[in-house]
């Protein structure tokens, strides 16, 4: 059994309708984009596949997440870079990765996102860009400016024990990621 969808990943509709179009499966079919999303062997496969994530996050006062994700044969990688910072490299774990990867496409719908999402301009800008390439050099990749996927909260979540080890990112990590509504 998939993951039950209880709104659009593209849109955030809630007016959804479930279809049984492949092999008994669940699908799912937004009646306000039109975008059909649940089939979770089209999502194992996008994870399967994933090589690099990348996430920028930065504020209009220049503070600034980057965070870079990296798999090769057998070697999980990540770089870090908070603020002005001089930048953190390590060893994922394969488990961290599987996880990533799973939750990101099956749960998060990723493939199925806007390209781009953008709100009205306030005091306080948020603009944010996530990228996820693959073996065959295939890439997607989602962006915006204070407005956020339906699905932002769930895969901020997946990324923060890698913020939250390093040092002086407390108070920086709670103003640019949480707290911030769909």
């Amino acid at each position: 059994m998939g993951v039950k969808y209880n709104c659009c990943p593209r849109c955030g509709s809630l007016r959804i309708e479930e279809t049984t179009e492949k092999k008994g499966t669940a699908q799912y079919k937004c009646c306000d984009c039109r975008s059909r999303f649940g089939d979770e062997n089209e999502a194992k496969g996008y994870a399967d596949l994933l090589v690099r994530f990348l996430v920028e996050i930065k504020d209009v006062l220049g503070n600034k997440i980057f965070l870079k994700l990296t798999k090769s044969i057998d070697d999980y990688k990540y770089y870090l870079k908070i603020g002005r910072s001089k930048g953190y490299e390590g060893d994922l774990d394969s488990s961290f990765w599987d996880e990533l990867a799973e939750n990101l496409f099956v749960e998060c719908s990723f493939h199925k996102w806007n390209e781009s999402y953008f709100g009205t301009m306030g005091n306080y800008g948020l603009v944010w860009d996530m990228e996820a390439s693959f073996e065959r050099r295939h890439t997607l990749s989602a962006h915006g400016c204070n407005s956020f996927p339906v699905y932002w909260e769930k895969v901020v979540s997946l990324i923060l024990p890698l913020l939250e080890e390093c040092e002086g990112s407390d108070t920086f990590i709670h103003t640019l990621l949480q707290d911030k509504k769909c």
